[in-house]
């Protein structure tokens, strides 16, 4: 009887408890005594959001300060998708994802004097322009992926630079569809 299904069913049997193996593997590495997230609420007004001692909270700042000034957390790491993980009143924020300064496709710190930093993965970093930009656009500074880049490669961020302002400069110079005005036809008289 080397076949177990045909001893009556010991392949079934046999994988019943894997499953139940698994269950209990799970279920031992599963903690119920888990610390829930702690709220302290900051004389003044704000809050600290915590969970087993890490600043976390899902879906709004796990700090909010009195004045206003918001931090994303998520088990300790700084994070926030779709908007600033860090802002305050007087106007800094700065984009992070799992602890890491990132941004795609826009500047992932300003600070409050008008200065922008074009970040990805920690990394000053932007291939259509300056990385660093003042708030005038008089001092800049270009890089790549944390480093100046060639020759080559300034040739090819310009280009693209150049590429991005104009585009920029035809939406300005075509009007909306709502904003035209459509002329009444004419009466055949």
């Amino acid at each position: 009887m080397d076949n177990p299904a045909a001893a009556g069913g010991g392949c079934h049997k046999r994988v019943y408890s894997c499953i139940m193996t698994e269950r209990k593997k799970i279920s031992l590495n599963f903690k119920p005594n888990a610390e829930a997230v702690k709220v302290e609420y900051l004389p003044g007004g704000g809050y600290v959001s915590r969970l087993d001692g890490k600043y976390h909270a899902i879906g709004k700042p796990a700090i909010l300060g009195a004045n206003g000034a918001e931090q994303w957390y998520e088990y300790g790491l700084r994070h926030r998708i779709g908007g600033p993980a860090s802002s305050s009143p007087d106007g800094h924020e700065e984009y992070c994802e799992r602890g890491v300064t990132h941004r795609v496709g826009g500047y992932a710190r300003r600070f409050p004097n008008g200065t922008k930093h074009w970040v990805q993965d920690g990394k000053l970093h932007r291939d259509d322009g300056p990385a660093i930009e003042d708030a005038t656009g008089a001092n800049t500074a270009y890089f790549i992926y944390g480093r100046t880049p060639n020759e080559d490669e300034m040739k090819e961020i310009l280009a693209r630079q150049d590429a991005r302002e104009k585009r920029a400069r035809e939406e300005v110079a075509i009007p909306k569809l709502g904003a035209i005005r459509r002329r009444a036809p004419a009466s055949p008289t």
